[in-house]
């Protein structure tokens, strides 16, 4: 048996061994190395994918924790190793501490700060700011006709897939099951012709002048009308017919008989509307946006439609993901940021899958907005939002951010309609609670450096 102080011996050899490892230049390099390789594999992936991708996959893994823990961990072991610490030992001391909180600053801005954005039409108010985390819910139709809301979740199908664990969710009517995610799929829509009177009709349509040609389908589903809004006008079609409350360019649709739709064009300018009666292959003309006409492609009085969901193995602008839903028999698709009608024959409900939305605290509206253009072609130059917040209004163009109550509003992207003319702005919002420990290890990692670098240049003419 070892005696006390041969036991107090061995203890302290493996410390200062240990000690001795933690504070190496090996562990270092092979820190740096690691660091390195999870950093490139994070290009790749955000390169062959995109930076959603690359930050679940890999900066938000427990690869890249290990390598920044072996990072904090070498540099205590380093400072640890030093002590007593000397003069001499105070350019690497405020180094070393720089890049320890500045870490500390990184991971609180992770974990507990914000980074969404809120899209608006002009004349438009929002209070939410939408993330990227995505959200489950389901909804059941109370006896009141009122929806009540029995499951929320956050989910991750990309990490945790449903091919691979089942994800269930029960209600008195049975569980409902989502069986399927596609990461990145391209929404296609089938219409047919329904028997069933509860159906609500469809109809193609082709959107034409010398700057346009687009056609697609409109399928009316449930209680309200279904409207398509192109900026500066929205098609709308409804069961029957239908008076629009809000004013502007659009056009109203509703079925005359099983072969016959008729519509109603109404005018921004206070100009009597227009109406009449169309069959396929016949042409409507608006009167606005340079001679924009409408033509019928194809009318079903009832109609159902079915969504599906085109595999992608990469992203694109065109793709978004998707999850396959079984209820009672039957499996649906719903595309993220849309929901599904799920009923038996004594229930209904509806299942969300969404980007999850934020209060932000307080209202924006959006009062104008602006793109400035590159002389003599259409290739944005700037472009600038005039908002309006309880501080008053303000101007947020793409180097001027807005600050306020805690959130920095920043310029990000427009959308813009079929003419190019720019109807929806696009606002970064952003809230970044580890900044200051970031600004202060910023500011001990350039002290620790100049320091550094005069104690050479005093030692180099001292000596």
């Amino acid at each position: 048996m070892l005696q006390p102080q041969a036991m107090t011996g061995k203890i302290e050899k493996v410390s200062k061994a240990i000690l001795g490892f933690l504070a190496s230049l090996k562990l270092a390099v092979i820190t740096i190395i690691f660091i390195g390789i999870v950093c490139a594999w994070g290009t790749i992936v955000e390169s062959q994918y995109n930076s959603e991708i690359a930050y679940k996959v890999v900066y938000k893994s427990v690869w890249m924790y290990l390598a920044l823990g072996m990072l904090v961990v070498n540099l205590l072991g380093v400072m640890v190793d030093r002590l007593p610490w000397k003069k001499k030992h105070i350019p690497f001391i405020l180094a070393h501490t720089g890049i320890i909180i500045l870490l500390l600053g990184a991971y609180i801005t992770q974990e507990r700060g914000l980074d969404g954005s809120i899209a608006m039409d002009i004349g438009e108010t929002n209070s939410y700011v939408t993330v990227p985390n995505t959200d489950l819910n389901v909804y059941q139709l109370t006896e009141l006709q009122e929806y009540k809301r029995i499951h929320s979740e956050e989910v991750d199908f990309y990490l945790r897939s449903p091919q691979k664990k089942e994800y269930k969710i029960n209600t008195p009517d049975g569980p409902i099951v989502v069986t399927d995610y596609i990461p990145f799929a391209i929404r296609k829509v089938n219409v047919s012709a329904s028997k069933r009177i509860m159906d609500g009709p469809a109809l193609r349509y082709q959107l034409k002048n010398n700057f346009v040609s687009e056609n697609d389908w409109l399928v009316q589903q449930g209680q309200k009308p279904e409207v398509r809004d192109f900026g500066p006008t929205k098609l709308v079609l409804a069961k029957e017919k239908f008076e629009p409350k809000d004013k502007g360019n659009q056009v109203v649709f509703w079925p005359t008989g099983r072969d016959a739709v008729s519509y109603a064009i109404y005018y921004k300018d206070g100009r009597p509307k227009k109406t009449g009666t169309a069959k396929k292959g016949d042409t409507i003309p608006t009167g606005w946006m340079g001679n924009l006409e409408i033509i019928i492609l194809g009318f079903y009085k009832n109609a159902s439609y079915q969504t599906e969901y085109e595999r992608h193995d990469r992203p694109n602008d065109l793709t978004t993901a998707a999850i396959e839903v079984s209820f009672n028999g039957q499996k649906q698709w719903a595309g993220l940021n849309s929901a599904l009608e799920l009923f038996t024959s004594k229930a209904g409900y509806i299942l969300t899958y969404s980007n999850r939305r934020i209060p932000l605290g307080f209202e924006v509206k959006l009062l104008d907005f602006s793109v400035g253009k590159y002389q003599g072609t259409n290739n944005p130059m700037s472009y600038q939002s005039q908002v309006e917040i309880p501080s008053g209004k303000h101007m947020i163009s793409m180097n001027e951010p807005l600050k306020y109550n805690g959130l920095t509003l920043y310029q990000a992207s427009f959308q813009q309609d079929t003419t190019g003319k720019p109807t929806t702005s696009i606002l970064s919002v952003n809230k970044d609670p580890g900044r200051p420990l970031k600004y202060i290890g910023s500011i001990l990692i350039v002290l620790g450096s100049a320091s550094l670098f005069y104690n050479r240049k005093l030692r180099k003419v001292q000596g």
